[in-house]
């Protein structure tokens, strides 16, 4: 992702195949390590879209149970 704002260079299927893993990866706790920059400015770029927004369903637990 240097220099990339997505990974195909255009916002692609290979940007939205990863989204749901992280978004699970963080309503458990975790986020995305410091060392991974790159990474993690992708994944606020992905979450500020508004089609992720509309995509969660409403009262979704953080973590399942």
């Amino acid at each position: 992702l240097t220099n990339r704002r997505f990974f195909a260079g255009l916002f692609s299927l290979g940007d939205i195949s990863f989204m749901p893993h992280l978004s699970n990866y963080e309503r458990f706790g975790y986020s995305i390590p410091g060392e991974f920059p790159n990474l993690k400015a992708w994944w606020d770029r992905m979450k500020a879209r508004p089609s992720y927004a509309q995509s969660m369903p409403a009262g979704l637990p953080k973590q399942p149970s």
